[in-house]
């Protein structure tokens, strides 16, 4: 899967459960897989291929029984959840289309303004790279004077002040990069703590402001956002549109109200 195109499956369940556009589309694409399938008779050519092992008749017994059910499903979910969202604002739909995919659009790219209000905002790190970078270094100097140590190396027939700096003067430098980076990570820890509104703070809210910003669509005709019905749970209501200028404010605080009141919030803001 690694040789693959896209994005690896561990990433996807890291980002937790796929919003239900997503998933609807995967199962229309199967669905779509499977009926082409039938319609050529490859099921069902499954059954005279020479000298079938166990596999294959199992193969052809799953998709003779369970597919045409599973094909009838999928479609009748077709039905009640569109692969189109209507505006609010303008009702129509010609413009409409999902936020990550506007901004995966190469044949209408989005305007670099819009194109960084519509973006996710990164993950929350507790480090900062700055940090990770002389930690990194710290590691890289500590590793030859551990190796100088070892080997009981001790600079040959130099006076003692040069056979010192060569046995620990590496691991001076690493103490020093190491000390830096340890000043960096608490000014950057302290920064996070004294800015108490600062959301998400954590990767488990950054899942949530995820979970809204891929089930949002975008109207690129009235340069508006918003959540369809059903984007996010069956029961979900369609919610007011919000101009792309506040998108990222709007969707904080769609996620933030479903993380306090545990999911109703976004019905509430629906």
């Amino acid at each position: 899967m690694e040789l693959i195109d896209g994005t690896p499956p561990s990433t996807v369940q890291k980002r937790g459960p796929l919003p239900m556009p997503d998933l609807l589309y995967i199962a229309w694409c199967i669905a779509d897989a499977l009926t082409a399938a039938h319609r050529e008779g490859l099921t069902a050519g499954l059954n005279r291929v020479p000298r079938r092992t166990p596999a294959t008749r199992a193969v052809s017994s799953l998709c003779c029984t369970t597919c045409p059910s599973f094909v009838h499903t999928v479609h009748h979910l077709r039905s009640l959840y569109p692969m189109s969202a209507t505006c609010p604002t303008c009702e129509a739909a010609d413009e409409t289309v999902a936020v990550h995919k506007a901004l995966q659009d190469s044949d209408r790219p989005l305007d670099p303004p819009t194109r960084e209000l519509l973006s996710m905002p990164p993950e929350p790190g507790g480090t900062s790279g700055a940090a990770i970078t002389l930690f990194i270094l710290a590691g890289l100097f500590g590793l030859p004077g551990l190796h100088t140590l070892l080997s009981g190396d001790d600079g040959g027939n130099s006076d003692a002040a040069y056979q010192v700096g060569h046995r620990y003067g590496t691991f001076l430098v690493a103490a020093i990069l190491l000390g830096i980076g340890l000043a960096i990570h608490s000014n950057h820890r302290s920064r996070r703590n004294d800015t108490a509104d600062q959301w998400p703070r954590t990767y488990e809210q950054w899942q949530q402001v995820h979970r809204v910003w891929r089930a949002t669509w975008l109207c690129r005709r009235c340069r508006v956002a918003f959540l369809p019905a059903a984007s996010l749970r069956p029961d979900f209501a369609a919610s007011p549109t919000v101009p792309v200028a506040q998108f990222p404010q709007w969707t904080v605080v769609i996620a933030r109200q479903d993380d306090r009141s545990g999911g109703s919030g976004l019905a509430a803001a629906g």
